[in-house]
């Protein structure tokens, strides 16, 4: 009797198990990106990022690369293919959101609060939307802002017994001092004073403390008003100490054309100063390249300088963009239950143990916690560079980035620290009735012209007066002025 009631047990735990088993399966869901991640795994099998979240939540996550991405995005979706999520530009949205291929989101208020209570409400951003309807899944910013920095050379000025500037003109004498100088021991003179990234961002170490950014730069000033930068009541005194830098061989002339140079210039030790982002030379591989070079050189970052006349320091530019970035959307043709599927995903990429995958990879395997809870990266965490392409909500850089590379976790503080140009052009949709490419041309040009002397400073006003007269300036003051006050922007 006991045996039959034991067969009898397992048969009716058998048919209990079965429809559960049925009802397991996992909710495949197809995503379309357009990143493209090195060290992608080749099968399914091999990828533990799908794994674990097959594991925990029962989801089969395909994230799929499309080379020439608008094109065959276009062909998959037209061709009714099976797909859930694909990520879109914001005119990309727009277009299928017009066609009716995207999810509306306005239903499912209460799973986008999760991802705004975790990323910040800030991610509440206008591409987001087409005729006020969400069809665009929130990601927060990668903030590129903040890498740029200052770097001299501390093992020269320790060597030298040179100052670290402070101010404008002293940045110019420190200068002066390194010119002659021969910083990486080569016997020649070809030591460059200073250098920094292209189209004026390296330039702003000098022009940020007189408020000026050498460009076409949309701002608001202290009473909300929308202005720029080529107006900025300083311009002519910032474009002054550039061009004094410039007549005294101080610049580096691949300011002006390639970040490449720029950064093997730095590589060969031969600069004294350097503005440009702390990713191109404080990561560990770009340090052992320099210190390959001489293994004396050591760059480090100063802090931002001011003017020199009272005024507060400024440190590069920071880009507000209210329509920045790609964004994830959903298919209007999914099922309830893979609608449910991908909030689960969403959801779980708001956890701890979520980010961590999709920024560092495996624990214990990639990176690992140390004793004091913070994590180390293992040797082993360059085999985590895809990982990425999951980042759908965007990341916390500040953490990401000092996790990632624990040698400059000092420098990732310091550049989110830093005083900041705040500029919008971000934020302008540019319509295509204006003709703003030759604009933007036409000032890089101009600008160059004035800083090599090619153009007298004193005719600055008539450069601005060519460009109301001829590039329309004041319609694209117009469009700027109407678009950041309607966004609140400005007053």
């Amino acid at each position: 009797m006991k045996r039959i009631a034991t067969l009898m047990l397992a048969v009716i735990m058998l048919l209990s198990i079965a429809p559960i088993s049925m009802a397991d399966e996992p909710v495949r869901i197809v995503a379309y990106t357009n990143v493209s991640a090195g060290g992608f795994p080749a099968n399914l099998e091999d990828n533990y990022v799908y794994k674990q979240i097959l594991d925990r939540l029962n989801v089969a996550l395909e994230v799929i690369y499309l080379d020439e991405y608008d094109n065959a995005l276009s062909a998959r979706i037209m061709g009714d293919d099976d797909w859930h999520m694909c990520i879109l530009s914001p005119d990309q949205m727009v277009t299928y959101a017009s066609q009716e291929t995207l999810l509306d989101l306005t239903p499912y208020a209460d799973e986008l609060k999760v991802i705004y209570e975790t990323y910040g409400y800030d991610t509440d951003i206008a591409s987001l939307y087409y005729n006020d309807v969400q069809y665009a899944i929130p990601a927060a910013k990668a903030l590129g802002d903040y890498y740029y920095m200052i770097l001299v050379r501390d093992d020269i000025n320790q060597k030298y017994n040179l100052t670290v500037p402070t101010t404008v003109p002293e940045l110019y004498d420190y200068c002066m001092a390194i010119k002659d100088i021969d910083v990486n021991n080569d016997g020649q003179n070809n030591t460059i004073p200073m250098t920094g990234w292209v189209n004026s961002i390296g330039l702003t170490a000098i022009t940020a403390p007189f408020g000026v950014y050498l460009g076409n730069k949309v701002i608001v000033d202290e009473n909300g008003k929308v202005s720029n930068t080529l107006l900025a009541p300083r311009m002519k005194e910032a474009l002054e100490w550039v061009r004094k830098f410039w007549d005294a061989g101080l610049l580096d002339a691949e300011i002006f054309t390639s970040n490449s140079n720029v950064k093997a210039n730095v590589i060969a030790c031969n600069v004294g100063v350097a503005a440009m982002p702390w990713s191109n030379i404080l990561k560990k591989a770009y340090t052992e390249q320099y210190k390959a070079v001489d293994p004396n050189a050591q760059y480090t970052w100063i802090s931002a300088l001011s003017d020199g006349q009272g005024g507060d320091p400024a440190y590069a530019i920071a880009e507000y963009e209210k329509y920045a970035g790609d964004k994830w959307s959903i298919n209007i043709d999914c099922t309830e239950e893979e609608i449910e599927a991908i909030w689960k995903v969403l959801h779980y990429f708001c956890t701890d143990e979520g980010q961590m995958l999709c920024y560092m990879g495996q624990e214990n395997v990639h990176w690992v916690y140390d004793e004091n809870h913070d994590v180390q990266v293992t040797d082993r965490s360059k085999e985590a560079n895809f990982v990425h392409a999951y980042q759908m909500l965007g990341r916390n850089d500040a953490y990401y980035l000092a996790a990632k590379f624990p040698e400059a976790k000092e420098a990732v503080a310091f550049g989110l620290a830093t005083p900041k140009l705040i500029v919008y052009n971000g934020s302008i949709v540019c319509p295509e009735t204006y003709n703003l490419v030759d604009l933007d041309a036409y000032v890089k040009e101009q600008v160059i012209a004035f800083i090599k002397g090619e153009r007298a400073l004193d005719d600055w006003d008539n450069f601005i007066q060519e460009l109301y007269n001829s590039y329309d300036f004041q319609t694209w003051l117009d469009i700027c002025e109407e678009q950041l006050v309607a966004q609140g922007l400005a007053k």
